[in-house]
């Protein structure tokens, strides 16, 4: 399932690479800068959220996710009925296809933390980088998503300490403000090789 989760994110990294790379050659710098700021501040504020013990609530993006995505599944079950029958899904795929393509399918499932992965890889300068980009970020996940399932409990205590959230904190408004850094004083190498 994950082979297929980090699939869907590197083609939607790719694609989302390619509109950034277009949006790139049309000069919109100073745009693509406060953006790329403006997500970094984000970080930050997040970060301190963390230091006083709160998560941010994207509840609204991924309920709009939800409802976008609502009719697309339903397009897509009438389409695949209307498929020859070699080409249909079917009950007698291999285990290990049908796991892949639930993969397929969970990278679609609306999250927070894709959407600001998917940010970035719009501002990855090109398809090949946006792809990379959403790959490390779903292999950054992999050992995460993995333990979560036996460990659950017990991360849940951990996650709770101060130590531990202060920490965390820590290194999400060091990641934003290094962001904040590099669109504010790097302007001449952000132009040349992107963000």
């Amino acid at each position: 399932m994950h082979a297929g989760r980090i699939t869907t994110y590197m083609l939607l990294g790719a694609a989302l690479g390619a509109v950034g790379a277009t949006v790139w050659r049309q000069d919109y710098l100073p745009l693509q800068r406060w953006l790329y700021a403006l997500g970094s501040l984000m970080l930050v504020l997040t970060g301190v959220w963390l230091l006083r013990g709160r998560v941010m609530g994207m509840e609204w993006i991924e309920r709009t996710a939800a409802k976008a995505a609502a009719p697309v599944g339903r397009i897509a079950g009438r389409l695949s009925a209307g498929l020859p029958a070699g080409l249909r899904p079917s009950q007698r795929a291999t285990p290990m296809l049908r796991r892949y393509g639930m993969g397929l399918a969970w990278g679609l499932v609306p999250c927070g933390m894709v959407y600001g992965a998917l940010a970035l890889a719009l501002l990855a300068g090109n398809a090949a980088s946006g792809a990379l980009v959403m790959g490390a970020f779903g292999l950054g996940t992999l050992p995460n998503l993995l333990v979560m399932s036996g460990m659950s409990g017990y991360l849940r205590q951990w996650s709770r300490k101060r130590g531990v959230r202060v920490a965390s904190a820590a290194l999400v408004i060091g990641f934003g403000v290094l962001g904040v850094a590099r669109a504010v004083w790097l302007p001449e190498t952000l132009a040349q090789h992107g963000f």
